[in-house]
């Protein structure tokens, strides 16, 4: 159970991006893989998970897919806002501000009802004032230019 927890762990794209970003700061990306695959048991422990996956009978790709996608994530996101709660309150502040304000409008909707559930770190925001027909710029584009 251990090998497959610590898979999970060490292969979960939110893992990986944070410690490719820092954010997850260990002695080396074995040590931080199983400290946190060794909080998710204890969480997964505490809530009675375990039991639950015995009780409903879930298959493994079915626990696999709950632990990468619920629990997992929470912990993850639990233990980022514990280290950096000062980037996280900024992060939230932002975010409601440009969607709340009337000042900000969203210019990679395009209609459909399946952006209204995309990601809130890969939509697009600018000025209500801007033309509808104003060009976007890559990402990179954005990086290049913070750094000169």
């Amino acid at each position: 159970m251990w090998a497959e927890l610590h898979r999970i762990v060490s292969n979960h794209p939110l893992v990986r991006a944070s410690r490719s970003a820092g954010l997850l700061i260990e002695e080396g990306a074995s040590n931080a893989y199983t400290d946190l695959t060794q909080e998710l048991f204890v969480q997964l422990l505490t809530k009675s998970r375990f039991q639950h996956y015995l009780d409903t009978a879930m298959t493994d790709a079915e626990i696999e897919c709950e632990i990468g996608q619920i629990e997992l994530t929470n912990l993850l996101t639990a233990e980022l806002r514990k280290r950096h709660p000062e980037s996280y309150r900024l992060a939230r502040r932002i975010s409601t501000l440009i969607q709340s304000s009337a000042n900000f409008r969203r210019f990679d909707s395009n209609g459909h009802s399946e952006e209204q559930h995309r990601r809130l770190a890969d939509r697009v925001y600018g000025l209500t004032e801007w033309p509808a027909s104003k060009p976007g710029r890559g990402s990179h584009e954005l990086e290049q230019r913070m750094r000169k």
